[in-house]
């Protein structure tokens, strides 16, 4: 079993799980863009969008939708951005989920990260 370690150039403060969820990405000025949610912490998302533009300083709305129908709104700052296979992915840090949400928040992710360790231990995460 491959347990993952740390990169030791790693800048993140915390762990992230991975994902595959639908978003929608909403940019100050209005403009909204669907994308899928590809990772995620207690502090951050990455996300992937089939668009192109500049959003590095961007301050973002997002809307996950949940497996179950559910959703949950937070908000951050993208921090990063690389272009990759025609997609545009990006990093938004210093997210603020909107109180309705954090039960939910903090469940999911809780989840997210108990399947990857019971994976782990299973085997299937070599």
């Amino acid at each position: 079993m491959k347990i993952p370690i740390r990169d030791p150039g790693e800048r993140r403060k915390n762990d992230r799980v991975p994902a595959d969820l639908k978003v929608e990405v909403v940019l100050r000025n209005g403009k909204t863009f669907t994308g899928t949610l590809r990772d995620m912490s207690i502090d951050g998302v990455r996300i992937e969008l089939k668009e192109e533009g500049q959003l590095v300083d961007e301050e973002v709305k997002i809307r996950i939708f949940l497996p179950k129908g559910d959703e949950i709104h937070l908000t951050g700052k993208v921090v990063w951005e690389k272009r990759f296979n025609g997609c545009l992915s990006f990093g938004v840090s210093g997210i603020k989920v909107l109180e309705q949400d954090k039960e939910k928040f903090f469940e999911f992710l809780s989840d997210s990260f108990l399947s990857l360790f019971l994976s782990l231990v299973a085997g299937n995460g070599e």
